[in-house]
């Protein structure tokens, strides 16, 4: 099935994340450092009083994309999680040259990951 999984910010937010079915395997090497990423984004769009749900659909081809879908009229996402206060995420998606995109309920981060 898409491995879905169900969790909570510990605010009492609904934070659903899904994995797509025809994505392929992330590689082992890549795990720990896609968990802080997903952790920080998580930790940002949540952290917002206006967001009361986040879902998380993540999809590995040849890149591994994130999509972020929120009910937050907020469209500063990417600016924040590109912030020098966020160091540690703008490093790794530094190091990922992750692209960014966003638009009002949505922020979909490419990750180009080594395998």
């Amino acid at each position: 099935d898409g491995s879905a999984t169900v969790t909570d910010d510990g605010r009492g937010i609904p934070v659903d994340i899904q994995i797509d079915n025809g994505s392929v395997e992330i590689p082992e090497i890549e795990r720990l450092s896609l968990y802080r990423i997903l952790q920080q984004c998580i930790s940002i769009i949540a952290g917002t009083k206006s967001t009361r749900f986040l879902n998380i659909y993540l999809k590995k081809t040849r890149k591994l994309n994130l999509n972020f879908y929120h009910d937050s009229s907020l469209k500063d996402f990417s600016e924040r999680f590109t912030d020098t206060h966020n160091r540690d995420l703008t490093t790794r998606l530094d190091y990922y040259s992750a692209v960014i995109r966003e638009d009002t309920g949505k922020v979909e981060v490419d990750l180009e990951l080594s395998a």
